[in-house]
């Protein structure tokens, strides 16, 4: 019979393929008092931020995450057409129209 290892007792975590990849991809770093941080070349240049751009900040949970305007536009843009599920003339214009006419009464 084969025993696994009880990686608590040791003060270690095991880690999943996910987080394996993840840690591969982590690089140390530090947070200045007035907040500031140094984002590596190499992951400026992963992301299209090598000479600069604007980033969009999330807090999940207790993890911070750095993601490229563009990426969460992107985002957002797939999830909409998903939603929406190709219908043509569904748009915030008219989905207002719609509701100001159902407010008037009109069908």
């Amino acid at each position: 019979m084969h025993h696994k290892p009880d990686y608590a007792r040791y003060g270690a975590v095991r880690l999943n393929a996910t987080d394996r990849i993840n840690a591969m991809n982590a690089i140390r770093g530090r947070v200045t008092e007035s907040g500031r941080v140094s984002l590596p070349a190499e992951l400026r240049k992963a992301v299209g931020l090598d000479r600069g751009g604007e980033v969009i900040f999330e807090l999940d949970g207790r993890e911070i995450r750095i993601r490229t305007l563009d990426e969460v536009i992107d985002h957002a843009q797939a999830l909409s057409r998903r939603i929406l599920g190709g219908r043509t003339g569904a748009s915030v214009d008219a989905f207002l129209a719609e509701r100001r006419r159902e407010a008037e009464g009109e069908p």
